[in-house]
């Protein structure tokens, strides 16, 4: 229906206008141009529509205050709780813990290839031996995994754990909320 629309007005507009030869008419109705127009008219309708739509909305809006004051609160409800779970959401999920003098710990580890492990633990005796011969560390603060049984809520489950030894929080820059910093 619009392009019918499209290629009468087109005529009409050839047909008012000053006599042209033929060659020239039919050139402008060249189906390239005639879909480029109705493409760009389109657009056009496209923005009057939403411009419309858009009048619509304010006056009815300003019509109805009980209805204006009930989208305007849902909106500020929605962007209020949205903005107060993505700060949420960022400060204990998507920004890193922040420890003391960061750029100069150093993690050590060891690996055991005879048994497939690339991240031994170290015993408490190569603890007590890396303490004593290494001179360009200022403190340790050591840290491990283990499994842990958990008992007396249905079945025993098997949990894994962190085990911190000596002063692996004063090391790190954590201090506690309550009670004094556990030291050997």
């Amino acid at each position: 229906m619009i392009v019918m629309c499209e290629l009468l007005n087109v005529k009409q507009r050839l047909a008012i206008s000053e006599p042209r030869p033929r060659a020239a008419v039919q050139a402008q109705l060249k189906p390239a141009l005639i879909t480029e127009r109705l493409l760009m008219l389109g657009r056009e309708a496209k923005k009057v529509s939403f411009v419309r739509d858009l009048r619509v909305a304010f006056y009815s809006l300003i019509r109805t205050p009980g209805l204006a004051f009930a989208v305007v609160l849902t909106l500020a409800l929605g962007i209020g709780a949205n903005a107060a779970i993505f700060t949420l959401v960022r400060g204990v999920l998507l920004k890193p813990l922040v420890n003391r003098g960061e750029d100069r710990l150093i993690y050590i580890r060891q690996s055991a290839p005879g048994i497939g492990d690339e991240n031994a633990a170290f015993s408490v005796p190569e603890l007590q031996d890396l303490r004593a011969s290494v001179k360009t560390v200022s403190e340790f603060g050591d840290f491990s995994t283990m499994n842990f049984t958990m008992i007396g809520l249905g079945e025993p489950r098997t949990i894994r754990g962190g085990v911190v030894g000596g002063n692996y929080f004063a090391v790190m820059g954590l201090h506690p909320v309550l009670g004094p910093p556990h030291r050997t």
